[in-house]
């Protein structure tokens, strides 16, 4: 939208005015630490999640499955994987024969997702070693249905 010459010396001298009008010493200030709170707060989320994505990469770089990493967030090993497998070029997934270890990080908010609260993640040093039992558990009863149906 274009201004005339005569609308915009309206607006630099009401701006004049304003200005000129301005006394630090009786202007009521706006006190902004609870949107600087805000902003520290995001500053920390986008670094715990870095981290929790790096954490990812080194557990996948160690041979951990989707599904034993799915089940520390008590999600799925496929939504595991949406959320934190490197993405191609192009920003799609990695096909399933691709490799998922690339050094790529997908930032947790790329997708949205969310881990649950109270997940396995909190109860993991209560826990120990149950992770893996589940995961051996899951594994043995999955053979064994499909040793049963001739697959």
């Amino acid at each position: 939208m274009t201004h005339s010459k005569r609308e915009l010396d309206a607006s630099a001298a009401a701006a004049e005015a304003w200005i000129d009008a301005y006394d630090p010493d009786t202007m009521v200030s706006d006190d902004i630490a609870d949107l600087q709170r805000i902003g520290r707060a995001i500053d920390a989320l986008e670094a715990a999640e870095a981290e929790l994505q790096a954490a990812v990469n080194d557990a996948r770089g160690n041979g951990r499955t989707w599904a034993r990493i799915g089940l520390i967030f008590g999600i799925s090993r496929q939504s595991a994987q949406e959320r934190f497998a490197p993405r191609g070029v192009a920003g799609e997934r990695r096909p399933h024969g691709g490799s998922a270890m690339s050094g790529q990080s997908v930032p947790a908010t790329a997708t949205g997702k969310r881990y649950k609260a109270g997940s396995a993640v909190s109860q993991l040093s209560v826990r120990g070693n149950a992770v893996g039992q589940q995961v051996s558990k899951k594994s043995r009863k999955s053979t064994k249905t499909r040793q049963r149906s001739g697959s």
